[in-house]
């Protein structure tokens, strides 16, 4: 069982998508592409990037700042809404592209046959994913032209964002909604490992505790697993102090406690204003699953301001430049000075209303 030319899933009818004049047409032709092409293309992460770039990004009014070059490709934005909407991939193509490859590659040698994505706002990742998963679990010895007993889990605290149509495409594809609560359930009983998941995306609460209690709850039933915003700068602004530095602040002391072997991380980008998104991969340890391989080192790093405290030992230019952004004098001090690149290299320690700004520390 892998990726078959010659046995493919019967692809999706995107008839009534374009007929409604919908949105989800653009998803729905990228699922079409992911099913039609050819087992060589879906490990060219040109050919991925083509595909994500034409489904669509959501529309974000920080556009070129937040995509760079790549807002071209944002959806246009429907209904009353004017900011967000029930559409679009919320990611940055030269990170989801390389992603998917790098995924693909670990299905070609063991079958995925389960996902589960926590934090799926439009579901538009999920069923993309969900698409691409189902071309490496064609079992040809069954059946030719359906993909055999994989089934994926969009899980959310509520499918406020999710589209009916998207809906639609869901079941389609074998992927349910699945509200938070009753991820339990929905994995099943019997033995951990007989419940295992192939792939999990962590996408959900982007706190440090929020990541780390999904990671915590997740890891042992899942043998790989995806992180979002792993570098992502508006994500540190928000979590910084007593959000333990978020995401960006988890996956730091994650790597610390796994074995290099099992890591990827794709942090390309379009943008150039800041640090933007960014993918984590962690692949399955000697217990088959995505837990750490120092459980004392990863405990170590604590919660809260603690954690945040931790993160900013390793990385104290982007705490300073993080804590920076919250004072106005140190801000136009860095946008006046003519080095900006090493501003928060060359110096150590800045003054805000006479008191100097410290990790850990409100200014």
């Amino acid at each position: 069982m892998t990726c078959s030319d010659s046995a493919r899933p019967a692809t999706v009818d995107c008839t009534r998508y374009i007929q409604h004049d919908s949105v989800v047409a653009h998803l729905c032709a990228g699922v079409v592409r992911i099913q039609s092409a050819r087992c060589a293309e879906l490990s060219e992460v040109a050919f991925l990037q083509s595909v994500i770039e034409h489904v669509g990004l959501t529309k974000d009014k920080r556009a070129e700042w937040l995509y760079g070059s790549a807002a071209q490709f944002m959806i246009k934005s429907t209904g009353s809404d004017k900011r967000y909407m029930r559409g679009g991939l919320w990611q940055e193509p030269l990170q989801l592209a390389p992603a998917l490859a790098a995924i693909g590659a670990l299905a070609a040698k063991e079958p995925i046959r389960s996902y589960v994505e926590v934090g799926v706002f439009s579901a538009w990742t999920c069923v993309l994913v969900s698409a691409y998963l189902r071309r490496f679990a064609v079992d040809d010895s069954i059946d030719a032209t359906r993909a055999a007993t994989f089934r994926a889990a969009a899980v959310d605290i509520d499918s406020t964002h999710i589209a009916r149509e998207t809906h639609t495409l869901m079941r389609e594809l074998n992927v349910s909604f699945v509200p938070r609560k009753s991820l339990s359930a929905w994995l099943g009983g019997g033995t951990r490992r007989e419940r295992r998941v192939g792939l999990c995306f962590i996408d959900g609460d982007h706190s440090y505790d929020g990541v780390r209690n999904d990671y915590e709850e997740m890891a042992p039933d899942c043998r790989s697993m995806l992180f979002h915003d792993i570098q992502d700068t508006t994500t540190l602004l928000i979590q910084r102090q007593g959000g333990g530095g978020g995401v960006p602040s988890f996956w730091r002391q994650l790597t610390r406690s796994i074995r290099p072997a099992r890591l990827a991380s794709f942090t390309s980008q379009h943008s150039t204003a800041a640090k933007q998104f960014g993918i984590g991969l962690v692949t399955h340890g000697k217990g088959g699953t995505a837990e750490p391989d120092d459980a004392d080192a990863f405990d170590a790093w604590g919660r809260g301001l603690v954690a945040w405290t931790s993160f900013c030992a390793l990385e104290p230019a982007l705490c300073r430049e993080t804590e920076c952004r919250f004072s106005r004098r140190c801000h136009r001090a860095w946008i006046k000075s003519p080095n900006r690149g090493t501003f928060f290299t060359d110096n150590e320690t800045w003054y805000s209303k006479g008191r100097p700004l410290t990790y850990g520390v409100a200014p």
